[in-house]
């Protein structure tokens, strides 16, 4: 589906319903967190993953789990939440 998404409408679409539905069940769970992440910091999140797989053609372990995820919370300490980020561009104007 990836490989023919360039070329084929309805595979397009149905990455982008794979994306959005992962990124939507994702802030479901993190609902009691208060925190809701964006469909570009859930690529940065899964992408290692991906890559993993798909390229290194390795086993996805717990540890390379933890890894990916400490390095992607300690990414989103580094920049504010979206309704922050808004905010603050417009203080500045």
């Amino acid at each position: 589906m990836a490989a023919e998404a360039d070329r084929d409408p309805e595979s397009a679409q149905a990455l982008t319903g794979i994306v959005t539905d992962r990124v939507a069940a994702l802030n479901k769970l993190l609902e009691p967190s208060g925190r809701q992440i964006t469909a570009d910091e859930y690529t940065l999140l899964h992408a290692p993953i991906l890559a993993r797989l798909l390229f290194d053609r390795r086993q996805v372990t717990h540890e390379f789990i933890e890894t990916v995820v400490t390095q992607w919370l300690a990414g989103l300490s580094h920049t504010a939440p979206p309704q922050e980020a808004g905010r603050a561009g417009t203080e500045r104007s």
